[in-house]
């Protein structure tokens, strides 16, 4: 690698620790929002499901994580699918194994997504533990 561009770089490195510590994220979270989000959100919402202390008023426990599990759903279908989620399959991830019936694999992914986050979206006021 060029030295130059190793500069390039490790000053980059620098200006991302800089923002993650000031700002509390960094460019490259809002280059792909989508999936830092999701990272995020599937351990807290499985948390939320096995050590969750309460849910919002008009619900029970048990629909309450039902919904947190249509919702956790919805982000590991979105994780599963990306970062090639229109079928790049010449630059599909090492070790992560490309489905035979690529279309209806991804149908289905693309429907959790939509699932989840319309559960997400009507349920954001509740997320609280």
């Amino acid at each position: 690698m060029r030295l130059d561009y190793q500069i390039k770089e490790w000053f980059q490195e620098a200006k991302w620790v800089w923002q993650r510590a000031f700002r509390g994220y960094d460019d490259p979270t809002c280059w792909d929002l989508r999936s830092a989000i999701a990272e995020i959100a599937v351990p807290a919402l499985t948390y939320m499901i096995e050590k969750g202390h309460g849910y919002p008023m008009g619900e029970t426990d048990e629909s309450w994580k039902e919904k947190l599990k249509i919702m956790r759903t919805g982000f590991q279908a979105m994780l599963a699918s990306y970062p090639y989620p229109d079928g790049f399959f010449d630059k599909w991830p090492a070790g992560k194994e490309v489905p035979e019936d690529w279309e209806s694999w991804h149908k289905q992914k693309y429907e959790q997504t939509e699932a989840g986050m319309e559960v997400f979206a009507k349920s954001y006021q509740g997320l609280w533990d």
